[in-house]
């Protein structure tokens, strides 16, 4: 799956960075970097810049964007006749999350960003005004930490994305119960695809289904995750990088690929895939090999040219997807 950035947000983005020098941006970029590789929970404790706030939209904002956007429309490939028009986002950043929201369901009209940091805030608020008329939300800015007790009305759709992570692991418990208190639709969690992102996410399932909460996606059952203990679920989403992202990170290739991990959890049963493919699909001269995820646990189909019809539908599938 390929997902850009709006060119609306693309472009206000460039505008923004325009307004620092190139090499100072740069070494914000690399900070940022050795901010994010540190093995320490990064945390709001070291507030942003408004340099560092600009280098995070320019080389972050991208990849975090298309990963939530490729969560999100796993939900609405489960959910096709749900409409939510209020958005809770929690740990907002400078807002990808509502653009992302919006970008899947044109239905949302209200979005609540709770966000710490008042420079990404700031930022948030020059981007979304970069919005066109025909996809600008109600944004309100709540500036206040997700550790701290908050009071949250119930929303459609809530987002925890890429902001465990900023957590230390303690307080992530009492965050993902905020969340689910708040939720009554869907709540979507997403986090980097990598084994601690995926660890994050597996003990976030767990204590929302002992809450009763029912899996919509990635998961085609409710049982214990049979990667938990070997392995780790995660996905990958492909971003085109512009010019100015690909001289920032001193990158060649035209585009990156983000890897993430996900969870999407609902009050009420949901339909939901038969199972999913969790592995890039291996494509043999006359047959492909599916790595899959199913209710009865990790299973490998092989289908051949023998089944012309299942061939042909395995030829389209993509890691992420299901496979009837």
């Amino acid at each position: 799956m390929t997902v850009d950035l709006p060119w609306e947000l693309r472009e206000a983005i460039d505008r923004c960075c325009e307004s620092v020098a190139p090499p100072d941006l740069a070494r914000a970029v690399a900070d940022l970097s050795a901010r994010y590789h540190a093995e320490a929970p990064r945390g709001h404790s070291v507030p942003y810049t408004r340099l560092a706030a600009l280098a995070y939209v320019a080389v972050r904002l991208p990849a975090t964007f298309a990963a939530t956007v490729a969560a999100l429309l796993q939900v609405r490939r489960e959910r096709p006749d749900w409409q939510p028009r209020t958005l809770l986002d929690l740990g907002a950043g400078p807002g990808g999350g509502a653009w992302a929201a919006r970008e899947v369901w044109d239905s949302v009209e209200q979005i609540d960003a709770v966000e710490a940091d008042p420079e990404m805030i700031a930022l948030g608020r020059e981007l979304l005004c970069a919005a066109p008329d025909a996809a600008r939300a109600s944004v309100r800015w709540v500036r206040d930490d997700l550790t701290a007790p908050l009071a949250l009305p119930p929303h459609d759709l809530v987002l925890l994305s890429y902001a465990l992570a900023d957590i230390a692991s303690p307080a992530t418990e009492a965050i993902v119960d905020r969340a689910w208190a708040a939720t009554a639709g869907t709540l979507v969690i997403v986090e980097p695809g990598t084994p601690a992102g995926f660890d994050r996410i597996n003990r976030a399932r767990t204590r929302l289904l002992g809450a009763g909460g029912f899996v919509t996606a990635p998961c085609p059952h409710e049982g214990p995750c049979p990667m938990a203990n070997s392995d780790w679920c995660h996905f990958a989403v492909r971003l085109p990088r512009s010019r100015s992202h690909r001289l920032l990170k001193a990158a060649e290739l035209g585009y990156e690929d983000e890897k993430f991990s996900y969870l999407a959890v609902s009050r009420a049963p949901t339909p939901r895939a038969p199972n999913r493919v969790i592995r890039h699909p291996i494509s043999r001269p006359g047959r492909i090999q599916l790595a899959l995820c199913t209710p009865a646990g990790l299973e490998t189909a092989v289908v051949t040219r023998r089944d012309r019809e299942a061939f042909r539908r395995a030829r389209k599938v993509e890691w992420g997807d299901e496979f009837a």
